[in-house]
């Protein structure tokens, strides 16, 4: 296929982040055009055991900033939130919305 995929990861010094990039490089003299597609699912929660100390799981609100370049995800009751996003523009983004049942006999919900 003539392309290479690097993944590298890290977790900045003294920084509440993980950093995740992707090269996609053509090993080729042929010009190339590729498609990537990047899924991310959030689900923030509370510590192991959060509920002892009376932490609330709520759920979780997307919005995507164009200027940025990028989706920020907050829990609706709480402090929690991740973002992500690239130094490039998106050709398509897309936001989907998954909807859970509780059921109070499980120990996770059950998604739809």
């Amino acid at each position: 296929m003539g392309l290479k995929v690097e993944r590298t990861q890290f977790v900045p010094d003294g920084k509440e982040a993980v950093v995740v990039e992707y090269k996609l490089l053509n090993t080729t003299p042929q010009t190339k055009k590729v498609s990537f597609t990047f899924n991310a699912v959030s689900d923030l929660r509370p510590t192991w055991l959060g509920e002892r100390t009376n932490m609330t799981d709520a759920p979780d609100i997307a919005t995507y900033n164009e200027t940025a370049r990028c989706w920020t995800i907050k829990d609706s009751l709480n402090e929690w939130h991740v973002a992500f996003g690239s130094s490039l523009k998106p050709v398509a983004y897309q936001k989907i919305i998954r909807i859970a049942i509780t059921n109070p006999l499980a120990k996770e919900p059950t998604p739809l």
